[in-house]
C-alpha cells in the first residue's frame, strides 16, 4: 500500500473515531449505560441450579430504558425466575413515573408437554407472542419504595410472567421444571425490556451501584426472596472511540515501519539505474 493510500485509511479511520466521540455527548467520562450482574447464585431452592441474571439501565432525556435477562439455563424452579427489581436514581429527582405500556416487552409463552419429556415454552400450534406490558397476562408495575427509589416487579394479582431463562440447550427443552414455575404461566421467556418514564432524567443520570436489587420466585422483595446486584459499568462510546484513536495511530505507525525499508530500496534502485545510465551515457 502505499504512503497514500496509508494517509487516507488513518484519516478515515480518524474521522469515524472523532464522529464517536462527537456522539457521547458532552459527558465524555461517563457512560448512560449501567450494567449489573449476578452470578451463580443459590436461591436456596435444594437443586444443583443456580441463578444469573444481567440488569442494564440506559437513560436518556426523561425516560430510563431497564432491560432484565435471566441466563440460568434449564430453569428448575421459581427460584431461578426473576418477579422484579429495586434500584435507586443516584443524582437526579424525577418528578413524575410510570411504564409506557405500548411498549413491546419480550415474548411471553406458555408450557407443553414434551413427547422426550420435559415442557417447551409454545409449540407449534401456539408460539411464544410478542407482548407489551399492556397485552401480559399480569401487567408488572413501577412503584416508588424510597426517596428516589423505585421496585419494578409483577403487578397484583396470581404472579405470572415471571422472567425464566433459556431451555437446555440440547433440544430447547425444558428438562428439569417443576410445577413451581409451570402454575405460574404464562411467562417471560429470557429477556423483558421496560421503557420508563421519568421527567427530569438525562443522560447525566446514574443508577446508584449499592441499591439494585433482584426479586426471584414469587414472594416480593422479600429477605428470602432478593438479593443485591453488582455492579459492572459498561464502557462508554467515547472511551471506545478513544482506543480506536489510539489503534487508528499504532497501525499506521506499523505500515510506516514496514513501507520504510521498502522505499529506501526503491530509492537505492533508482539511484543505481541513474548512475548506469550516466556512466554508458554518451558524451554531447
Amino acid at each position: 500500500m502505499s504512503t497514500f493510500s496509508s494517509k487516507r485509511a488513518f484519516l478515515a479511520v480518524l474521522a469515524l473515531a472523532a464522529a464517536a466521540v462527537l456522539a457521547a455527548g458532552a459527558t465524555p467520562l461517563r457512560a448512560n449505560t449501567e450494567s449489573f450482574n449476578l452470578t451463580n447464585f443459590d436461591a436456596g431452592d435444594g437443586s444443583s441450579h443456580y441463578l444469573d441474571a444481567t440488569v442494564t439501565f440506559t437513560t436518556a432525556l426523561n425516560q430510563v430504558t431497564v432491560t432484565i435477562q435471566n441466563t440460568s439455563p434449564n430453569t428448575h424452579s421459581d427460584k431461578e425466575a426473576i418477579y422484579g427489581i429495586q434500584f435507586e436514581i443516584a443524582n437526579a429527582s424525577p418528578a413524575s413515573y410510570g411504564i409506557d405500556n405500548a411498549t413491546d416487552v419480550g415474548y411471553e409463552g406458555s408450557f407443553y408437554s414434551h413427547s422426550g419429556g420435559g415442557y417447551t415454552l409454545g409449540d407449534s400450534g401456539h408460539p411464544q407472542a410478542l407482548v407489551t406490558n399492556d397485552s401480559m397476562a399480569t401487567k408488572w408495575q413501577l412503584t416508588p419504595s424510597g426517596s428516589n427509589t423505585y421496585a419494578l416487579a409483577i403487578g397484583s394479582g396470581p404472579p405470572k410472567d415471571l422472567v425464566i431463562g433459556p431451555p437446555d440447550a440440547s433440544g430447547g427443552v425444558y428438562s428439569d421444571i417443576n410445577p413451581s414455575v409451570t402454575n405460574h404461566e404464562p411467562v417471560l421467556s429470557q429477556t423483558a425490556t421496560f421503557a420508563l418514564d421519568m421527567p427530569g432524567v438525562t443522560t447525566d443520570t446514574t443508577i446508584a451501584t449499592d441499591n439494585v436489587l433482584l426479586a426471584y420466585g414469587t414472594d416480593g422483595f422479600g429477605e428470602d426472596s432478593s438479593t443485591s446486584m453488582a455492579a459492572n459499568p459498561v464502557p462508554e462510546p467515547a472511551t471506545v472511540a478513544l482506543f480506536a484513536i489510539g489503534g487508528a495511530a499504532l497501525l499506521l505507525r506499523r505500515r510506516r515501519k514496514v513501507a520504510s525499508p521498502n522505499r529506501k530500496l526503491a530509492e537505492c534502485a533508482t539511484l543505481a539505474t541513474t548512475g548506469d545510465a550516466n556512466i554508458h551515457s554518451p558524451r554531447r
